[in-house]
């Protein structure tokens, strides 16, 4: 009890307004907003990972293979250099984490019409599956945490950060976010392995759920 008490108040201590002379308005508003999520998160944290850690140890999963089945939900069909680029594995790594993910029926492999002597991947059924669970718990997660939070409050930071994802998001997702609106027209090949450390534009933009494993270079629990 006194641990979670000395947690609260290490939060609450990161909240307040932010103050910087002659910055833009709009400037300080995302910086106290950055504030607030970095608290948030510092929260709630611990009790997402432990959700996360047990579906994992449930459905016997890696990061990096929960990471590679997040990927595909959200830009599949890909081949296995747009997974490597994805997850930041090396090519050989990719290939042989897919080969386990399709072994299991996490993954399938389908012909490529642009090139039939390639395969490209997508999510299987039993994959979905996984993660839907894994929304589900991480949903679970943050509805119990929010408990104690009256229901006026939880509906404005809800409508707010929807409005707020609605603006982001207008041109569609510039990376794995778990908001899964949009997928790129075209498949990833391999030679977008020229900058296999990055992730989309940004090279560490994502922790997604849907969140935070689709992005975790962990190449040795490949």
């Amino acid at each position: 009890m006194l641990a979670i008490v000395k947690e609260e108040r290490a939060v609450l201590a990161e909240l307040g307004p932010v103050q910087a002379d002659g910055a833009p308005a709009s400037d300080l508003a995302a910086a106290q907003l950055g504030r607030q999520m970095k608290a948030l998160h510092r929260y709630i944290s611990s009790q997402v990972m432990g959700a996360m850690q047990e579906q994992l140890q449930d459905d016997d999963l890696s990061f990096s293979q929960m990471s590679a089945l997040h990927q595909l939900r959200a830009y599949a069909p890909m081949s296995v250099g747009g997974l490597a680029e994805r997850t930041g594995l090396s090519l050989p790594a990719a290939s042989h984490l897919t080969d386990r993910l399709v072994v299991r029926g996490y993954a399938q492999r389908r012909e490529n019409p642009d090139d039939r002597r390639a395969k490209l991947l997508d999510l299987s059924e039993r994959g979905q599956r996984v993660l839907d669970e894994m929304d589900r718990r991480f949903t679970d997660t943050y509805r119990l945490a929010f408990s104690r939070v009256s229901s006026q409050a939880i509906q404005a930071a809800a409508d707010s950060i929807e409005a707020l994802l609605r603006e982001l998001l207008v041109d569609g997702p510039q990376s794995c976010l778990g908001v899964h609106l949009q997928k790129p027209a075209q498949p990833l090949h391999d030679e977008t392995l020229s900058s296999p450390s990055k992730v989309g534009p940004s090279s560490q933009e994502h922790v997604h759920p849907d969140l935070s494993l689709s992005d975790l270079p962990l190449e040795e629990q490949a």
